[in-house]
């Protein structure tokens, strides 16, 4: 019976690392489209998978902004191309 539960406990405990691997984490925001288009572009060279989000407003652009999430995976490479790319 306790080798079931370990076995389960370690079945769980794979389970969170997975979750938390999958997890999206922002790493990019900006207001401007073209700075936008420019960090999927740079994510797209590297082949680093993420997810874009665009909140702005389609009649007035003074509210929202454009973000790009990646999975917490990626989520040092996707900063550090960034910072590089927008020095």
């Amino acid at each position: 019976m306790r080798a079931h539960r370990r076995r389960s406990l370690k079945q769980i405990q794979a389970k969170r690392r997975r979750r938390n691997s999958l997890e999206k984490v922002l790493v990019f925001k900006t207001r401007e489209q073209y700075l936008f288009v420019q960090a999927k572009l740079v994510l797209s060279d590297d082949e680093i998978p993420f997810q874009e989000r665009n909140t702005m407003d389609s009649m007035f652009n003074d509210f929202g902004s454009y973000e790009i999430y990646v999975t917490s995976e990626y989520e040092n490479d996707a900063k550090k191309r960034l910072t590089d790319a927008f020095k």
